[in-house]
This record gives C-alpha cells, structure tokens and sequence, in this order.
C-alpha cells in the first residue's frame, strides 16, 4: 500500500469520525431544543390553566355568596355581601394572567415564525428580532405568574378581613 493510499485511509476514518461527532452533537442539540420547547409549551399552559381556574371558581363563589346574600338580608354562611366585592381586584388580576397566558402564546408563536424565515441565500434572517419576540414572550409568562400570586394574595386578605381575621 502506498503512502498516498494511507493517507486517504486515514482520511476516510477521521471523516467518519467526524461524521459520528457531529451526529452525536446535532442529535444532543435536538434534544435540548426539543426539551426547551416542551418546558415552554408547559409553562405557556400552565399560566393561563392556573389564573383560568382561579378566575371561574372565584366567580362562581362570588356568584354564590351574591345570590345567597340577596336572599338572606345581605349574608351568606358567615360572609357579608362586601366580601364578594373585596374579591374584585383578586378576580382582575386572575382575568389579566389568563390574558397574558393567551397573549404570550401568539408572541411565542410569532417568535417561531420568524426564525424560520430565511434570506435570500437560505440563511436564517431575523434572529434579533426573534429573540427579542422570545424574551417579550418569557416577560408576559413572567408577569401572568406574578397575577396569579398577587389575585391570590389578594384574595386571602378579603376573606381574613371578611372572617375577622
């Protein structure tokens, strides 16, 4: 075997080994943005199941305690009509992080879209903008989360103010 020979055997194994390295690094980076996007798609669900739930059960609650306080003289079990009232803004801010789940779902998807978009050469373009898309997305989880704690804590205020507490 010639020295030429050799030399392109050797070639061909540090190609292949290449070829292994590179499929295992694009096969890991699959995974990761997989991963991401999963973890993503959870919490964009997740911000608008928690404040959706908390705003219909603290509507039907105060649905209730209305009702029943018309009927009985301004009190139901124990909790006066000004009760369901303080629960306003706790319901306000439930609606404003149902609001932001939905709204960052479409930013999210906006931020998709323009990263797929390419140039003339068939690059990506629009990768700032995108991000930046990204990063706005992850601010209105952000703040749908933060509605959700504060609803809350507003809502347990008005019910130890209406208990006694």
């Amino acid at each position: 075997m010639s020295d030429q020979d050799r030399d392109w055997e050797r070639y061909k194994i540090e190609i292949e080994k290449w070829k292994k390295e590179t499929d295992t690094y694009s096969a890991h980076t699959v995974a990761l943005i997989n991963a991401t996007i999963s973890y993503g798609g959870m919490a964009l669900k997740g911000v608008t199941i928690i404040n959706g739930f908390a705003a219909v059960s603290l509507l039907a609650f105060m649905g209730h305690v209305v009702a029943a306080a018309t009927q009985a003289n301004a009190t139901a079990t124990g909790i006066k009509f000004g009760a369901a009232l303080a629960l306003l803004p706790s319901m306000g801010y439930f609606v404003a992080g149902t609001t932001s789940g939905v709204i960052a779902t479409c930013v999210s998807y906006l931020a998709q879209s323009i990263f797929l978009l390419k140039d003339s050469e068939g690059k990506p373009s629009h990768e700032r903008i995108a991000g930046m898309f990204r990063i706005i997305a992850i601010l209105i989880v952000i703040f749908g989360i933060g509605a959700f704690g504060r609803g809350g804590m507003l809502a347990i205020e008005a019910f130890s103010q209406a208990l006694g507490g």
